[in-house]
């Protein structure tokens, strides 16, 4: 298993985000651990259309609060690293460890043809 943790030596006691690479077995295969707050900056620099399909996860993090309180599956994977490809140079670059973070667990999750859950502490 792959462990990424941007989490623990600098934030512990903090708001978590934690997203998991799952194969069909159930089995953990890649795991990011980061402060909620820079998974959500990322996130942030991604356009919000209201009008996007209702599983998109930038929609869904803006209008459900309560998604990902538990361990919660992305289904529309592709689109979400598609939109992270789009603000590869928008980004802060003091956020570039976390972006190349969360795009490489994607990207791992989309080749190895498996799931990716989130988990939001709020």
């Amino acid at each position: 298993m792959i462990l990424v943790d941007l989490y623990t030596e600098n934030y512990i006691g903090e708001l978590e985000a934690v997203l998991v690479e799952m194969n069909w077995s159930d089995q953990i295969i890649y795991e990011l651990k980061l402060f909620q707050a820079d998974f959500n900056s990322i996130v942030d620099w991604i356009p919000y259309n209201e009008t996007s399909h209702s599983e998109n996860l930038v929609r869904i993090l803006n209008l459900d609060l309560k998604w990902g309180a538990d361990f919660s599956q992305v289904t529309r994977l592709q689109e979400f690293y598609d939109q992270l490809v789009m603000i590869e140079n928008d980004y802060n670059s003091e956020d570039a460890e976390v972006y190349h973070a969360i795009k490489d667990i994607c990207w791992s999750t989309l080749q190895h043809n498996n799931r990716l859950f989130i988990k939001i502490n709020s």
